[in-house]
């Protein structure tokens, strides 16, 4: 006797050829092969846009600095959209822990939330 498939067919996301899905893999990305995964992947790309190899967001900060970048330097972007490399959306930090420091306090966080956080964390860590 053979058993029923527990599950369905779905279209694959970037070429549309049906594709058997177990109940298992629902809310999964469907996709017929590594090729069309890999197709989609290359199609919805967020990483930061370059310029001759180079980071643009990168480029943009050095040219509103009008020097090279410092090593350790961070350039952050205003409105946290990494495509964005608008001159007016950058920002350039002096070190990391400046640019985590700028990340959780103000406006997303407020010191009294990072002061919580951190206390919070202490108390973690000690417990232990």
């Amino acid at each position: 006797m053979v058993m029923p498939r527990r599950g369905a067919m779905h279209p694959c996301e970037e070429c549309g050829r049906e594709v058997y899905r177990k109940r298992t893999e629902l809310g999964k990305h469907v996709y017929c092969s590594t090729k069309c995964s890999l197709a989609a992947r290359r199609r919805t790309a967020t990483s930061y846009p370059k310029i001759g190899g180079r980071h643009a967001h990168r480029i943009v900060a050095e040219q509103k600095l009008g020097r090279p970048l410092r090593p350790g330097e961070i350039v952050h972007h205003e409105d946290e959209n990494k495509l964005n490399a608008a001159s007016d959306n950058i920002e350039v930090l002096p070190s990391q822990s400046e640019h985590a420091r700028h990340h959780f306090t103000g406006r997303k966080q407020s010191p009294e939330q990072v002061r919580k956080r951190v206390e919070a964390r202490r108390r973690t860590l000690a417990s232990r």
